[in-house]
Parts: C-alpha cells; sequence; structure tokens
C-alpha cells in the first residue's frame, strides 16, 4: 500500500506539535536513533496512620501503647520510572531531541558524547549513563587534564565496553538506544 503525500499531510495535522516534528524527522529520514529509558518504577514500605471511616486517626486502646496513634505499612511509589518511554532521538547529525510524554513531561535532563564512543543520557527518573565506567573519579566538572586523559585511556585499554547491537537496539547502562528504520 502506497501512502500518499496529501494523506501523510492530513495524519500529522492530527497530532500536537512536538509529536508532528517527531514523525516529520523520521519521514525525512533525520533520525539515526530513539533512545528508551529502561528504569523500572521505585516503591518503598512507608509507613502511614490507620483511619477510621470517618478519617479520623485510630489510637490504640490497650496495652503498653494504649493511647499512641496506630501505623500500618504500605506500599507506595517514591518514583515514577520511564521504563519504555521514549525520551529522546539523536539525529544523523548527532543532535539529540528530546520528546515529550502523553502529559507534556519531558524525561530526558542531559545527555553528552561519552570517551567509549556512546551516548550518555541522565532521565528526570534518576536513571544515568552520563559517565561511562571508566570515566568515574576521572571526568568531574573542570577540563580534564592531560594526567585524566591518560588515565581514561589507561582505564579504556584495561576494562573496554562490550556493548553489544543485536536486532539493532542496544542497551547502554539503562537506556536502549535503538536503530529508526526508515
Amino acid at each position: 500500500m502506497q501512502v500518499n503525500d496529501q494523506l501523510i499531510n492530513q495524519m500529522l495535522r492530527n497530532l500536537p506539535q512536538d509529536q508532528q516534528d517527531v514523525m516529520a524527522g523520521i519521514l525525512r529520514q533525520e533520525y539515526a536513533f530513539e533512545v528508551v529509558c529502561n528504569s523500572q518504577d521505585v516503591f518503598a514500605d512507608v509507613e502511614v496512620p490507620v483511619l477510621d471511616e470517618d478519617g479520623n486517626q485510630v489510637a490504640y486502646k490497650s496495652g503498653k501503647h494504649k493511647g499512641e496513634p496506630k501505623f500500618t505499612t504500605e506500599k507506595q511509589l517514591i518514583q515514577e520510572g520511564a521504563k519504555g518511554r521514549t525520551i529522546a532521538y539523536i539525529t544523523v547529525n548527532g543532535e539529540v531531541v528530546p520528546t515529550k510524554d502523553e502529559q507534556g513531561r519531558m524525561w530526558l535532563r542531559s545527555s553528552r558524547r561519552r570517551t567509549d564512543g556512546e551516548w550518555g543520557f541522565q532521565s528526570w527518573c534518576s536513571t544515568d549513563s552520563i559517565l561511562a565506567e571508566h570515566e568515574i573519579g576521572v571526568i568531574g566538572e573542570a577540563q580534564p587534564s592531560k594526567e585524566d586523559i591518560a588515565q581514561l585511556a589507561q582505564n579504556l585499554a584495561e576494562k573496554p565496553p562490550k556493548y553489544v547491537t543485536i536486532n539493532g537496539e542496544r542497551e547502554v547502562d539503562g537506556f536502549i538506544i535503538r536503530d529508526v528504520k526508515n
């Protein structure tokens, strides 16, 4: 089935502007990679007060804790993960283009090209691959010195990265980088 330009334009007009831009970029073959966050939601056991049917906090009626408020433990969402969300596209020119989710939230916080050749990302859900393993403790806020660069080279030689691309996608420290099929 062939889709003509008029039909494509009509379909694009029904999308929000940021989604129109992404789809247009894909159609124009400007995007080389899709970046998907692979983080999980984080839950924790949280102590919450026991309430009666009127919403008042219940207290112990007897025993050594008589008069003290009762509490119970519930699992609560502490941090929403971005697992499975496309957080950005990387253009054929190497520009990182953040995306928004259905609620208009942008999950990409930061990105950079790492010294192992991979892209590093930070998402607002705390997944962080900005620094490669061999850069930790060497790369900081200041520009790297000659000694820092020598240390990076030594670290890379001792433990080279082993990210494997399978069927057009690879996982790099909590993010899936997927080839965009045009």
